[in-house]
């Protein structure tokens, strides 16, 4: 049976991306939310989860995935120039996948530059 991958990101994934995770089941999620709560019942729905997501929400994600793998994707930025001598275009290589293991998040009450 296949495994069934969230993927929560505004971009569809890569062939790369797929290819390196094997024969499953892509499952995306495109939308804003405020807390990876809003997402529960996917989260238990699939056996991995893939995100793109500022670090409180990878937090949340880790924690509410239980046991499940929470992944993220590494990928190398490169300029590409372009023919035309416009300006160079910024594109994402796939490196490798990622797991969260544990994120802590510590903050200070202000901060000044003064």
């Amino acid at each position: 049976m296949k495994q069934k991958v969230l993927w929560f990101s505004r971009h569809a994934m890569t062939e790369e991306q797929k290819n390196s995770l094997g024969d499953v089941e892509i499952n995306q999620i495109n939308k804003t939310i405020h807390s990876a709560k809003e997402l529960k019942a996917e989260i238990e729905a699939n056996d991995i989860i893939a995100i793109v997501a500022p670090i409180e929400l990878q937090r949340e994600f880790l924690e509410l995935a239980g046991d499940k793998p929470v992944i993220t994707a590494v990928n190398d930025r490169v300029l590409v120039p372009q023919q035309d001598g416009t300006e160079d275009k910024l594109e994402f290589h796939f490196r490798k996948w990622e797991r969260l293991i544990k994120i802590e998040i510590e903050k200070k009450e202000s901060y000044s530059m003064q």
